[in-house]
């Protein structure tokens, strides 16, 4: 099974999926973020983007073949993005869960506040949520994380999705 868990900075992907993975095993979490700093130079072009979606989704197909559960994080704004990533991967789509946490804008930038300095977003916090409010993806199970910890968000996904 592939998880897809998208949002925006600070509503809880990352967390997430590596909780999840400690819970499914064998497991791996495959972070398009780490993905785009291999890239030397990275220029959040088009071509990049497809680029690390293709290397996302070869690497979910290997893992995903021999019998790992496999975490995707990333926050997926356009709909071609996922499409993208689905036709990268040679499994039947309902063995792809999508998952879309959300959160409060005020909520968002409290956890990036919190967070070392070496990884706050700053500002970056609100113009990615802006652009995943207005984001044409709408797809996937919605999960509101304002209020919840991470063990929450887990418990609600294995209990009530997986």
């Amino acid at each position: 099974m592939i998880i897809i868990i998208r949002g925006p900075s600070g509503a809880g992907k990352s967390s997430v999926c590596q909780a999840l993975a400690k819970i499914h095993k064998p497991s791996i979490v495959i972070s398009l973020d780490e993905i785009r700093h291999w890239v030397s130079g990275w220029t959040f072009s088009n071509d990049e983007a497809v680029l690390a979606l293709q290397s996302a989704a070869s690497t979910a197909q290997l893992y995903h073949d021999q019998g790992y559960t496999v975490f995707i994080d990333h926050v997926f704004l356009h709909r071609w993005e996922y499409d993208k990533f689905v036709k990268n991967v040679n499994i039947d789509e309902s063995q792809i869960k999508f998952f879309r946490l959300t959160a409060d804008l005020n909520i968002l930038i409290e956890r990036d506040n919190g967070l070392p300095d070496n990884l706050k977003m700053g500002k970056r916090v609100e113009t990615l949520y802006e652009e995943f409010q207005s984001s044409d993806e709408d797809r996937g199970i919605t999960i509101d994380t304002t209020t919840m910890s991470v063990d929450e968000v887990v418990d609600k996904i294995c209990t009530e999705y997986l």
